[in-house]
């Protein structure tokens, strides 16, 4: 038996086992994926891969408050 970690064909299945967890996990939540395409960083829908506008629920330049450290 070969050693997993050095099969082509088992690192692909792992990775797309990986990226459809990703893709369902925020689907259900209700979040965009982010990614990286054409030298941009995009908003797309999860299940379609297709754009979509940035979230109304992200606010730009507000940052909230740190929690107090002891």
């Amino acid at each position: 038996m070969n050693d997993p970690r050095e099969d082509p064909a088992a690192i692909v299945r792992a990775a797309e086992r990986s990226a459809a967890a990703l893709r369902e996990r925020n689907r259900r939540m209700g979040w965009p994926l982010v990614i990286w395409r054409d030298g941009r960083v995009q908003h797309v829908d999860p299940m379609t891969l297709q754009p979509i506008a940035w979230p109304q629920t992200v606010r730009d330049g507000e940052v909230p408050p740190l929690p107090p450290t002891f």
